[in-house]
């Protein structure tokens, strides 16, 4: 799924999925198996993965939670908000005011620009 603008909601995903080049006010939700989502833009919320997911280029206010499995989050930009992370997980390139909480198992946090 590609080139969304405006408010959108994307929920219930299963299988190998790609989501990119979204702008404005956007949900996604209930992700599961293997996904990558990129190029956000503005007010983003991502929750609930499960599996191999890789999650890059937000730009605005973001909260990533609920994720399971093995994962790499990178490239956000403003304020942010990260919890929940479960299993081997890699967090690069932060900028801005940034939390990131709850994370489990083994942990790489790098590049972290602003107050954290």
């Amino acid at each position: 799924m590609e080139g969304f603008a405006g408010q959108n909601t994307v929920e219930g995903f299963a299988g190998q999925n790609i989501v990119k080049g979204f702008a404005g006010q956007n949900t996604v939700e209930g992700f599961a198996g293997q996904y990558t989502v990129e190029g956000f833009a503005g007010q983003n919320i991502v929750k609930g993965f499960a599996g191999q997911n890789t999650v890059k280029g937000f730009a605005g206010q973001n909260t990533v939670k609920g994720f399971a499995g093995q994962n790499t989050v990178e490239g956000f930009a403003g304020q942010n908000t990260v919890e929940g992370f479960a299993g081997q997980n890699t967090v690069e390139g932060f900028a801005g005011q940034n939390t990131v909480e709850g994370f489990a198992g083994q942990n790489t946090v790098e590049g972290w620009g602003g107050v954290v």
